[in-house]
């Protein structure tokens, strides 16, 4: 049965809701999300109705108020004009949103979701001028009030325009990144955090641990038991997706097919046959489509296509 346009508003807006807590479900959300474009859809309405109300909140509230009701009355039998009429549909949004989402009137929280599909990207900007590139298959949720990014999943370059009296934080699997002006990127992969700067340098904090800078040129990747390990990485190389490669120095095979996986849509595991083995090297994505074949054949592995997932293994001989 298809699914009604009344239905898929409500579940946009339970999904609005959910985002602002700590147990938000960002693989069912990113599931609902691919499984019809016209979820999507209403979920970016929703999300764009929720910022405008959020940023006219006073103005709404004077144009609500109970004693002004003679007044609305009286203004509704007058002529109507294009300006009351846009005004009109930002009240029934307003008020719909009062309904459908408390958080707007009760809450400080005012997250938003941003999400991308397999093999595709998104750019978002926030209202300081500060972008936000995302990955293939990534989540975040951007509270634009507090200045903060939450990171679901997924990888996300940081360019922060320069605010000593505003800090951007970001929020990873437990890690936090202190921010106020500088290019860097963070990508989340199960639990597994890691953490690049190409020109300034942020502060990060892991789950157990003391708070630690990192300039341009650094890079860190840690778990949840706050563990961390320290590495170079070329600036250039920084989030080289967002120019059409994967770069990779010394990485685990596990960390390349979770790459390679969010461009494909399809799950890709490393056969335990392949032990400690690690990678260098540069993928081109393209379409995605061969990048499978190529990280095969370049780390010298054999392919066997599953039913749900693709393995990759040392090659026999």
């Amino acid at each position: 049965m298809e699914e009604r346009d009344s239905e898929i508003v409500e579940r946009a807006i339970a999904w609005q809701q959910a985002i602002a807590g700590d147990d938000m479900d960002w693989a069912a959300f990113t599931a609902w999300l691919e499984a019809d474009p016209r979820h999507r859809d209403a979920f970016d309405d929703i999300a764009l109705i929720n910022r405008a109300v959020d940023s006219h909140r006073d103005a709404l509230r004077i144009l609500l108020r109970p004693d002004d009701s003679k007044a609305a009355d009286e203004a509704a039998e007058r002529p109507s004009t294009g300006r009351r009429w846009f005004l009109g549909i930002g009240i029934a949004a307003a008020l719909t949103l009062a309904v459908g989402l408390p958080l707007i009137q009760s809450q400080e929280d005012q997250s938003i979701a941003y999400a991308t599909d397999p093999g595709a990207t998104r750019n978002v900007a926030l209202d300081d001028g500060s972008q936000l590139a995302l990955s293939a298959d990534t989540a975040v949720s951007v509270d634009h009030r507090q200045h903060r990014v939450t990171i679901g999943h997924g990888a996300v370059y940081f360019d922060v325009r320069h605010d000593p009296a505003r800090q951007l934080v970001i929020e990873a699997n437990g890690y936090h990144i202190a921010d106020i002006g500088t290019r860097f990127s963070v990508d989340l992969a199960g639990d597994h955090v890691s953490i690049a700067v190409a020109q300034g340098s942020i502060t990060v904090t892991p789950p157990a641990g003391d708070p630690f800078r990192l300039d341009a040129g650094d890079a860190v990747s840690g778990g949840q038991d706050g563990a961390v390990a320290r590495a170079n990485v070329a600036p250039d190389a920084v989030a080289s997706w967002r120019r059409g490669r994967l770069t990779y120095d010394n990485a685990s095979l596990a960390r390349v097919a979770n790459d390679i996986s969010r461009y494909t849509g399809k799950r890709i595991a490393i056969a335990t046959t392949a032990g400690d083995r690690r990678f260098s090297g540069v993928l081109v994505i393209g379409d995605g489509s061969h990048l499978v074949s190529d990280f095969a054949a370049v780390a010298d592995l054999a392919v066997q296509h599953g039913p749900d997932r693709i393995v990759l293994s040392p090659k026999r001989g």
